[in-house]
């Protein structure tokens, strides 16, 4: 479809701005891509503005010195902050990524792309509850992707998330394969 975006935000915070986005743009549809579930609120004195949702993705938050990425949209980002969490207590450094609208962030400078996507890391992990198709232009070749690689089902969220594998500790295991894809690489 020409000129749409796709914002799929995280939290309300991040809805609020979305829906600001969808309001102001005249140049094409803006559909919001919302969860059925309750999501947790991203305490933004802990994380980023959720203003960066303008910007289409942006570094929420840096556990230590980044060694690996995850990025991720809609209520995953939820899935990859305790992702980090996990993996930060093991000793490694984390950066953890919203990125709610990937036309958006197309949008933005190389120089802000590479800011919060820089081409040194390349242990990139993404979580999405969706397709995982396209993720691979965000993980590179060292990269794992951790979402849905069948049909969907219905059943409550946490016993869906567990069915397909989009856990905090499928991310933790992603992310140390993808540590060793780098290694191999």
């Amino acid at each position: 479809m020409p000129n749409c975006v796709v914002i799929r935000p995280s939290d309300a915070n991040e809805t609020r701005v979305a829906w600001k986005i969808a309001i102001e743009r005249t140049n094409g549809p803006t559909l919001l891509i919302m969860a059925r579930q309750n999501s947790k609120i991203i305490d933004r004195t802990v994380f980023a503005s959720s203003e960066n949702v303008r910007k289409g993705g942006y570094v929420l938050r840096d556990y230590g010195t980044p060694e690996i990425i995850l990025m991720a949209t809609g209520t995953e980002v939820d899935i990859a902050i305790n992702a980090a969490e996990k993996l930060h207590k093991e000793g490694l450094g984390v950066r953890v990524v919203s990125l709610p609208s990937w036309e958006l962030f197309s949008q933005q400078s190389d120089e802000y792309r590479e800011s919060v996507l820089p081409r040194k890391i390349h242990a990139r992990v993404s979580v999405e509850a969706s397709s995982t198709m396209g993720w691979e232009k965000f993980i590179g070749d060292c990269g794992v992707a951790v979402g849905m690689h069948s049909f969907g089902a219905s059943a409550p969220i946490n016993k869906l998330y567990e069915k397909f594998g989009i856990t905090s500790d499928k991310v933790v295991e992603a992310a140390h394969k993808s540590i060793e894809n780098v290694k191999n690489w």
